[in-house]
This record gives C-alpha cells, structure tokens and sequence, in this order.
C-alpha cells in the first residue's frame, strides 16, 4: 500500500508538472514601422528574446529565444508570436517564471540576411528593447531599425581583403564574397620587400572578421605586438560568415 502511495504521489506531480508547463504562455505582437517596410524581404525568421531584470543586453545574454519562420508575412500587418503554437520553437522558456509584477525585457530580430547567419548580421531588422510582466506576458514590439555592415578598425598596420568567390556565386546563384582582415608586424613597413611568415586565425561557424576590432582595442595586446618581444608574421583573420538557411 505505501509503494502504491508513493507511485501516486510521484504520478501527480509529474502531471502537474507537465501541467505548468503546457500553461506558460508568452504572446507578442510584432509589426514593422513605415521607415523598415522598404528594408523588409519576405521569408525571414524571428528570433524574439527575454532576459529577466539586472540581465545584459537581451541578444547577448539569450536566457529565452523564441523562434519562427513566419508564412507568407509580408511586413504590412502586425504577426503573433505565441509560444503555445506547434511552430514555435523554444528555449528557455521555463526561465520567465517569477512574483506577477516582476519584469521580463524582450527584443526581436527579423533575420532577412541569407548570406549571413549571423543573427547580428547586416540587413537584418532589429527593435528596441522593451519589457512586460510576468503576469501578462504579452506585449507589442517594432521592427523599427536595421543592422548596419561590420567595420573593422581603422589602423596602418590593419588591412582588409574581400574578393568574389566564383565558385561559392555559382552554388548559391548570386554574389558571394570571401573577406579576412589582416594584422602586419610591427616591422613591416621597415621593411620593404621582406617576406613574413602568416599565421591564419580560422573561427568556428560564423566566426567574423571582426575578431581582430577586440584585439586591437586591448591596449594589452597592442603594447606587446608593436613591442620587441611580438613575432614578426603577418596575422590573417579568416571569416566563417555562413549563409541563413532556407
């Protein structure tokens, strides 16, 4: 009798379990303001994310990501993200939990760049950051600006190298470029002429270019590479920038 007990016990709160879960509900309505409309290409996937409070920035620190490829969503009317949607995909929802005055802040990305994954990549519609409770969870976010292309610093010694990949053109029917930055040894331009080993930086999936922005802004690194004791090779940043998947 007390092993049946405890059978129900355990069968209980696992059913209440599953039960709280199946109840959580976020609901968000996303629209794109009149100045992004013309940016707006159809196809594109939402990614809405919410921090709790005291939190970074929502896209860098993704406690919650919700996403969806939104059918035939043409821009020119408001689309419901609803987390109770077969659609949906989700992570990290369970982390919203809290007292039902306690504040969520969320922003949503419209991924429309195909040659970049990079969900911070250029051409892709971002909102501001706002923020709704736990006990409504629902709120109203705008499309209202787009990412702008990566930079990389500005330095005698930094070098930029694009060039267009036929191969990688012919594969995807339109133009792809292949892009690395370039850090030159301290005595380079000493120089003239001269050979230099190279050393190639190869990131991971969409590692960028732009890796090299961190480095040289570390006044650490810089003191040592423009110092005697740095290797005289010439430093390649590679980019893995990869395509937004259909």
């Amino acid at each position: 009798m007390k092993m049946q007990y405890m059978s129900f016990l355990l069968l209980l709160l696992f059913a209440e379990a599953g039960f709280a879960q199946k109840t959580v509900q976020v609901k968000v309505t996303i629209s794109v303001s009149k100045e992004m409309y013309p940016h707006f290409i159809k196809g594109g996937r939402l990614l809405l994310h919410i921090i709790k409070p005291n939190s970074s920035e929502p896209r860098n620190k993704l406690e919650t990501t919700i996403g969806i490829t939104p059918d035939d969503w043409d821009g020119s009317r408001d689309f419901v993200i609803d987390t109770k949607s077969k659609v949906v995909l989700i992570n990290g929802l369970e982390k919203t939990k809290g007292g039902p005055n306690d504040k969520l802040y969320c922003k949503v990305v419209y991924k429309q760049n195909r040659d970049d994954g990079n969900e911070n990549a250029a051409g892709n519609l971002i909102s501001e950051e706002d923020s709704m409770t736990v006990s409504t969870k629902t709120i109203h976010l705008v499309l209202g600006a787009v990412m702008t292309p990566t930079s990389i610093v500005e330095n005698r010694f930094v070098k930029v190298v694009q060039i267009n990949s036929k191969y990688l053109s012919d594969f995807f029917g339109r133009t792809r470029t292949l892009k690395a930055s370039i850090l030159l040894p301290s005595t380079y331009f000493d120089n003239p002429g001269k050979s230099y080993p190279i050393c190639y930086r190869a990131p991971g999936l969409n590692g960028r270019y732009d890796q090299i922005n961190g480095m040289m802004n570390k006044k650490d690194f810089t003191d040592w590479w423009f110092g005697k004791d740095a290797p005289q090779v010439i430093y390649v940043f590679l980019d893995s920038q990869g395509p937004y998947g259909d």
